[in-house]
């Protein structure tokens, strides 16, 4: 029942992402706004409809947190905790949304951290603060990877060209 607003909500930000032309436009003027308004991309229109979309969607998901938790009111920053732990799936998902659709990949990231943290409920570390120390060293761990993966991109693509050349050179012409 829970995941039919999740499954609404990700229909309609692909649809207006990628199978609209506003949604399309969005995505340009959030590329490079000042060479999408040159081309001709009427920004102020663009921005209104944008906001009633994601408007419409952060409904949603105000829907969704409404009905799974206790509302109190809040002071001060304790509300922190709850902001950084739905920030960090929408990092890893973006990271992940890089090889394929992101809002798919925040899902991913989403379901992914959930089961971390429900593994760790589950060993016994969710007490005592051990469970966000192990949850900080993920993060600090995915974080590194994630900036150096250009980098590690680069060293793999070399090892294997190295390591092909050299297989071709030991390899013998059959011909």
């Amino acid at each position: 029942m829970v995941l039919t607003p999740l499954l609404i909500v990700l229909a309609l930000f692909i649809f207006f992402t990628y199978f609209t032309a506003e949604g399309r436009r969005a995505k340009l003027l959030s590329g490079n706004q000042k060479v999408a308004v040159n081309i001709g991309i009427r920004e102020n229109k663009n921005v209104l409809i944008t906001y009633i979309i994601c408007g419409i969607i952060l409904g949603f998901g105000a829907l969704v947190y409404g009905s799974q938790q206790i509302i109190n009111t809040q002071s001060n920053l304790s509300t922190s905790s709850i902001l950084f732990s739905y920030i960090v799936p929408v990092f890893i998902g973006m990271f992940i949304g890089s090889a394929s659709i992101d809002a798919i990949g925040v899902v991913v990231a989403a379901i992914g951290m959930e089961l971390l943290n429900y593994g760790l409920d589950c060993l016994g570390v969710g007490s005592g603060g051990y469970q966000q120390i192990i949850f900080g060293m993920f993060m600090l761990a995915f974080y590194a990877f994630s900036a150096q993966a250009g980098n590690i991109k680069k060293v793999l693509n070399k090892a294997i060209e190295k390591f092909t050349k050299q297989g071709k050179k030991e390899m013998p012409d059959v011909h």
